[in-house]
């Protein structure tokens, strides 16, 4: 008999015009406010605070959450105004309500969990705390109530930041704004791939100092730890030997590692993996002929990448990487006395420093 009244409460609201399936969410950083959470942090803290997954793909969504948010310097001091406008809004551009919050602080973390709070109680609308949320008309809101239910237990709202709420706007066509950060809009939902290109100095591996082109494809998914793939090409050297003559060595390696640690900040990452290659030594004008070699490479590798936001999707990469060779070489020579001589021998700690650009979409 509750499956069935139960059963019958969902019927009758879903059948109104405005049943919804669950939203999307679109989340805007603008100008002074680059340091605030990305719509994929957004979501995790709201869904982390109602305790199951709330957003779609923006593909799949008949509602949306939009946000943006502006940060204003404030004259002679390191804080910053907040401005921030959240709506809830039809995929045709139609804004079913809309609040406005002015929060203050030197750091844009002052808004996580206002922000979260907000977007949280208007999807799980309650009595209790309906001030804390998005004004929305009471079809809307009982089409969220019927999609979440009663859901979650929140703090008492009157803790929250100062808010403004405005009016709600007569509907209408909703305008282009600066292009936005959409959960679920990388080529595949809620990841994150980037490509870099990097110069490299390195010692250990070959003789002397050596330098190098590479690049780096990162794949980032939600919630799970970044894996790079990277490759490089080392620049040929020459070694002469004392009795005229000489050794040409050539260096071509692969790498896969993983970063799962992050230091102080998202953008400091400590990585481990695995590099792989061949080290080539030609031989020419030598006392006694030999032959050239092919000889497998392969290391364990650390590292510490650096890769802070420049602009827009541009960031900078900066690393150091150490290697502990899993195979290591010795490069001989016969001399004409017929003894055999060590012209190079590959180190039992290789260092590399990379510095270059890339590109995250």
């Amino acid at each position: 008999m509750v499956a069935a009244g139960l059963l019958g409460t969902a019927s009758s609201v879903c059948a109104q015009e405005s049943a919804v399936t669950r939203p999307g969410l679109n989340w805007v950083r603008l100008a002074g406010a680059d340091d605030c959470l990305s719509a994929a942090q957004l979501a995790d803290k709201v869904e982390v605070r109602v305790g199951r997954t709330m957003f779609v793909a923006t593909t799949e969504a008949e509602l949306f959450v939009d946000g943006s948010v502006r940060g204003t310097a404030r004259e002679g001091t390191a804080d910053r105004t907040f401005d921030i406008t959240l709506q809830v809004s039809r995929p045709g551009g139609e804004v079913l309500g809309e609040r406005v919050l002015a929060i203050e602080g030197e750091s844009c973390s002052v808004i996580d969990d206002a922000v979260s709070l907000v977007i949280a109680v208007t999807l799980y609308p309650r009595s209790s705390l309906v001030t804390a949320g998005i004004p929305l008309d009471p079809t809307t809101a009982a089409s969220l109530q019927s999609l979440f239910g009663d859901e979650p237990t929140d703090p008492d709202p009157n803790t929250l930041p100062a808010m403004v709420v405005a009016p709600v706007p007569q509907p209408k066509t909703k305008p282009q704004l600066e292009p936005t950060e959409r959960k679920g809009t990388h080529s595949m939902s809620g990841m994150q791939l980037s490509l870099d290109g990097v110069g490299s100095g390195e010692v250990g591996q070959l003789p002397g100092a050596r330098f190098a082109v590479g690049g780096y494809f990162r794949i980032f998914p939600r919630d799970l730890v970044p894996v790079e793939a990277g490759a490089a090409y080392y620049f040929t050297s020459r070694e002469e030997v004392r009795e005229g003559g000489s050794v040409r060595f050539e260096l071509v390696t692969a790498s896969l590692t993983g970063c799962p640690w992050t230091v102080l900040s998202e953008d400091l990452r400590g990585c481990i993996g695995l590099e792989g290659g061949f080290l080539t030594a030609s031989p020419s004008g030598l006392a006694v002929t030999a032959t050239r070699t092919m000889d497998p490479v392969l290391n364990i590798l650390f590292a510490g990448v650096y890769r802070p936001q420049i602009v827009g999707p541009l960031h900078l990469r900066a690393a150091v990487t150490i290697g502990v060779p899993i195979l290591q070489h010795e490069f001989l020579y016969q001399a004409r006395d017929g003894s055999s001589v060590t012209l190079f021998q590959t180190s039992q700690i290789q260092g590399r420093a990379d510095i270059g650009l890339g590109l995250s979409f």
